[in-house]
């Protein structure tokens, strides 16, 4: 599942460009070890990955939003200005399996931009950090 959602790292650059986090369909939240009288408990500095609920209560500040990919590709713009969003698999990649990328539309040929990897969430971070640098609107 892993594989399928943004790390700690991408989640927060995300946030940083503008991403909402309500966005986040899961969390990461932090697990806890139980100590002595003094603490009786504190982080461990790991995280464990669950579903989002609507309140975490006194945690609501330690999680950490969690993107799958059906969040990114929502707020992905089907289309730019001369630009349809493709999204891809190849067998034939040498290990950039996936590809996010926007064809060119009418007469020219090929791709605007494209992002490639072996898992679906990378591309997706980097379609979208391309787009907020080129001043283009997500779908949130």
């Amino acid at each position: 599942m892993k594989e399928q959602v943004t790390s700690i790292e991408q989640s927060k650059r995300l946030i940083e460009l503008g991403v909402p986090a309500e966005k986040a369909s899961m969390v990461w939240f932090p697990e806890y070890k139980i100590g002595d009288n003094k603490l009786p408990i504190y982080p461990t500095g790991n995280y464990e990955l669950v579903m989002k609920y609507k309140s975490f209560g006194d945690m609501e500040d330690k999680v950490i939003p969690a993107f799958t990919v059906a969040d990114l590709l929502n707020i992905i713009p089907e289309g730019i200005t001369y630009g349809r969003l493709r999204i891809t698999r190849s067998s034939y990649s040498r290990g950039k399996d996936w590809r996010v990328f926007y064809k060119r539309v009418g007469v020219s040929k090929g791709a605007i931009v494209s992002f490639g990897d072996s898992t679906l969430i990378c591309p997706a971070c980097d379609m979208i950090e391309w787009l907020l640098a080129n001043n283009y609107t997500l779908n949130i």
